[in-house]
């Protein structure tokens, strides 16, 4: 096994990153790797859970219950054999509501299964499943915080622990928790885990991947070289949406930060008050992110994307 290269530049990578969106749609969101996404799915339900087969690839942009409802597009959404939704979300950055956000996601697909006169008995459960580069930031400020790697949330009953019907399931890969080396990983879910956290790290497929013809399959769907054309583009794409995001959140919070501390310390010299401080920054970081916002839209517009990408990428 050749060792990691954890210093390898995106435009040298070998094989992309699934912990990436780009690089996760890239691979688990083409239809010719439907038997990947199942297998993956099914090596993080529980096993009375798991799924025989994916019927349809559904709308990533969920519909809006009114004009003033808030937008939201989603990563990998599917429909099962037996009727289930399964929101397959990444997340790379840290997020102190992202479990808030999961619910949310999932709480939209549940209520929109019924049609006019439907009978209640028709609704299905609805799971999102995530995949996070770090850990949920509720569970680890907590001190009961668990230190398995999947986590799972349902309804269940405070004391007697019951079970209720299946509505909403929240599963989440922390892969922050995540530490054994390659060696160390004895089953494939390991394997998968561990590739969704070093994959692109690597220049060639390791024998450990090879071994297991599953992950053997998994590792070769994310070997850009192999990429059509159109799907290279697509990835691309994808890729420098992502980038650009991120770069304009950052630079929207040491802007935000900046005028913050600015109007904060005029206004603290005024009025001799911490209040006046805090206010100042609260209202510099809202103010920097929200033109940051502005002018990463207008340069995606420029380049040619979709409104939904950029409605996604910006706010």
């Amino acid at each position: 096994m050749e060792p990691l290269n954890q210093n390898l530049p995106i435009d040298d990578r070998i094989f992309v990153s699934l912990l990436e969106d780009s690089g996760f749609k890239a691979v688990m969101a083409d239809k010719a790797n439907k038997q990947l996404l199942i297998g993956l799915l099914n090596e993080v339900l529980p096993p009375h859970d798991r799924i025989a087969d994916i019927v349809q690839y559904l709308d990533r942009e969920q519909g809006l219950d009114t004009v003033n409802s808030k937008k939201t597009v989603l990563d990998l959404v599917c429909l099962t054999d037996d009727g289930r939704t399964i929101d397959i979300e990444i997340q790379r950055k840290k997020d102190a509501y992202f479990f808030q956000r999961c619910f949310y996601y999932a709480a939209g697909y549940y209520h929109r299964k019924l049609s006019k006169g439907d009978k209640y008995k028709l609704l299905k459960p609805v799971y999102v499943i995530s995949f996070l580069a770090g850990e949920l930031s509720f569970e680890k400020n907590d001190g009961k915080k668990p230190d398995k790697v999947i986590t799972r949330y349902m309804m269940q009953e405070e004391t007697s622990k019951i079970f209720a019907p299946t509505t909403i399931i929240c599963i989440f890969a922390q892969l922050g928790r995540f530490s054994l080396k390659l060696e160390e990983c004895k089953t494939r879910r390991d394997l998968l885990l561990y590739w969704f956290k070093y994959g692109d790290t690597y220049e060639t497929l390791p024998q450990e991947i090879k071994d297991d013809p599953f992950m053997e399959r998994v590792g070769e769907a994310c070997r850009i070289a192999g990429f059509s054309e159109e799907k290279y583009e697509t990835y691309l794409l994808d890729m420098k949406t992502g980038l650009d995001y991120e770069w304009g959140l950052d630079c929207a919070r040491d802007e935000g930060l900046e005028e913050g501390l600015k109007r904060g310390r005029e206004e603290g010299r005024e009025e001799g008050r911490m209040e006046g401080r805090e206010e100042g920054r609260e209202e510099g970081r809202e103010e920097g992110v929200k033109l940051k916002a502005f002018e990463t839209a207008r340069k995606m517009l420029a380049d040619g994307l979709s409104i939904d990408l950029i409605a996604k990428y910006t706010g």
